[in-house]
């Protein structure tokens, strides 16, 4: 299959996209891209629910780079259309955009984490937010053909009505790191089985 990177994700801080095309290379699956990082991760998505300005920010560099996604979307148009279109990790937002951009095509969601789950674990809290979080949620789970997640805890806690369309595609790590199992250096942590690969988000305990 042809398959399109499509969204603004940073597969350099948050690399679980990379891994899945390399997955999809490794299983003879052509990968192109069409990227435009939003250079604003989890923790500045958070701030800007807490903030007017920060918000008002937000939405204006989420407007400029779908910008660049629509006038790039016009490469793949044709016979240069993909098989389908892979939004990477916190594509909340974006999978609504290739949802309108690609309404006949088949489009695969990255949904790690949800963003009603995000702000509730650092301790956002208020009715609205909350309503307007499990919406976007909600639209983005029903704007996607197939909803990758990373457990079979997060596919119990998708709502019902998408879980038929979800699949459990567990967290991994570049090829690099399995490969530097052969190299000499391989001896340097001889204790080390095990080794944590992501961002760590430490939360204050609650008073």
């Amino acid at each position: 299959m042809r398959i399109l990177g499509f969204g603004t994700y940073d597969s350099v801080k948050y690399p679980r996209v990379g891994v899945l095309f390399s997955g999809l290379r490794e299983n003879k699956h052509q990968v192109a891209e069409l990227n435009r990082p939003l250079g604003i991760g989890t923790a500045g998505r958070v701030a800007a629910m807490q903030s007017p300005w920060l918000a008002l920010k937000f939405g204006l560099r989420v407007i400029h780079r779908w910008s660049s996604l629509v006038v790039g979307s016009f490469r793949y148009r044709g016979r240069y259309s993909p098989d389908a279109l892979l939004v990477g990790y916190l594509g909340h937002f974006d999978v609504l955009l290739a949802r309108v951009l690609s309404p006949r095509q088949i489009i695969l969601l990255d949904h790690l984490v949800s963003a009603a789950d995000t702000a509730e674990d650092r301790h956002i809290s208020g009715t609205v937010k909350d309503e307007l979080l499990r919406r976007l949620d909600r639209a983005a789970l029903r704007c996607a053909d197939i909803v990758i997640l990373d457990t079979a805890e997060n596919l119990a806690i998708v709502p019902r009505e998408y879980r038929s369309r979800a699949v459990v595609v567990p967290v991994g790590a570049p090829s690099a790191w399995f490969d530097a199992r052969r190299l000499k250096s391989k001896n340097r942590f001889p204790h080390r089985d095990v080794v944590f690969f992501g961002l760590l988000h430490r939360c204050k305990a609650r008073q």
